[in-house]
């Protein structure tokens, strides 16, 4: 029996010679399935990818879904579980504005987000450092510009300035914090940020650095029973991985819905190759079963050959989509504001989408290859 498949599965594949417009169809139409299905993978995987930064899990993010005082963040401080420098909480208020900036393409605005935070506490923040310039000053309107959106705005480098809330803002400073969202944002000196949007002393988010990986529990435990306070606590990893979640979730429906659609395509195309080749061989297959071949190694020959068709195509989309799109940048706009980020095709994602084309290689194979393994012998030497 292995020795008939063997045999059978080599005939089969060197008379692809002889018909490669089929062979070509069906490897066009799996490849084109697979990198279409990659390429939103990329994008959905890269834009996950693009909010992590280094040290988050060390840094509990306090928000309320609204604006609230700094009693919140005197009683935050007092919280088991929070770092201290002496006596001194490791703890940062901030606020956050949007503000509309003319983009690089002509006649377009963007929408981005500017954080005020105070300059003495920026070094609670994971990973956060100064790249180029200074860090903005206590009392003026400077900014900084995070690496992601000078990328994103070229033409706002430092010595330019931006006009928000009536004001001119002095860009002074490029910053990074390891994550491309993270970097596509805008810092500028707490008080000046709460003045120019009339809040008062009013914060939106309060960043704690905990004692321990394992203090998140106690912290958020003692923070979240303050009835006063109706607190929400998160692991800033966990805050990050929401950036952009919903677009990733349309992402990922609509990656399958066209998918699906283009599958259903390919897999027909597959078929119709693989029918029109079993009725077109039906001579040769009964003289192959006259011979005393049997049934099974003719189904695996015709079979293999569908699946050897549509891995070649899944491949090369993949190897397509690597090359074009792994690490291409690009921006979209994730909770409400113009962020960067790149494509990444990730290990799962090639997995899946090779899975994805053996599977419908396997489908569109399948029913011919049972054909032409029942089909009567005498009813195919007849055909030939």
């Amino acid at each position: 029996m292995l020795s008939q498949t063997k045999a059978l599965c080599a005939w089969n594949f060197r008379s692809l010679r002889q018909r490669p417009g089929g062979a070509l169809v069906v490897v066009t139409a799996f490849f084109a399935v697979v990198l279409v299905f990659t390429s939103v993978l990329a994008a959905r995987d890269g834009l996950a990818a693009s909010g992590v930064r280094p040290d988050a899990e060390s840094i509990a993010v306090v928000s309320t879904g609204g604006q609230f005082g700094p009693d919140l963040m005197s009683t935050v401080g007092q919280m088991p579980g929070v770092a201290r420098a002496g006596k001194t909480p490791s703890i940062v208020g901030t606020i956050q504005g949007t503000m509309l900036l003319r983009d690089r393409k002509p006649d377009t605005i963007d929408i981005a987000a500017i954080i005020g935070i105070s300059r003495s506490d920026i070094a609670v923040l994971p990973n956060a450092h100064i790249t180029q310039g200074r860090l903005f000053r206590p009392g003026l309107d400077e900014v900084v510009i995070g690496e992601g959106s000078l990328r994103l705005y070229p033409e706002y480098t430092i010595g330019h300035s931006i006009v928000w809330q009536h004001r001119r803002w002095q860009i002074v400073g490029v910053f990074t914090t390891g994550s491309d969202i993270q970097d596509s944002l805008f810092w500028a000196d707490l008080r000046q940020v709460q003045s120019a949007m009339n809040v008062g002393d009013k914060y939106d988010a309060v960043f704690v650095r905990l004692a321990s990986h394992s203090a998140l529990a106690p912290f958020k435990a003692a923070t979240e029973k303050q009835p006063r306070i109706g607190a929400k606590v998160q692991r800033l990893s966990e805050r990050d991985s929401d950036t952009g979640k919903e677009l990733r979730m349309v992402l990922t429906l609509v990656d399958g819905v066209i998918t699906l659609l283009m599958a259903v395509g390919a897999v027909f195309a597959a078929l119709n190759v693989m029918y029109a080749t079993v009725d077109r061989r039906s001579g040769e297959l009964g003289v192959l079963r006259a011979l005393g071949f049997s049934r099974l190694p003719i189904l695996a020959a015709i079979l293999s050959e569908s699946l050897v068709l549509a891995g070649i195509g899944g491949a090369v989309g993949v190897m397509a989509a690597a090359l074009l799109l792994n690490g291409f940048e690009t921006s979209t706009i994730a909770s409400r504001w113009a962020v960067a980020f790149r494509f990444a095709v990730t290990p799962s994602a090639v997995i899946t989408a090779l899975a994805l084309t053996l599977g419908m290689g396997l489908i569109g194979g399948l029913f011919p290859a049972i054909r032409a393994a029942r089909r009567p012998i005498a009813a195919a030497l007849r055909e030939e």
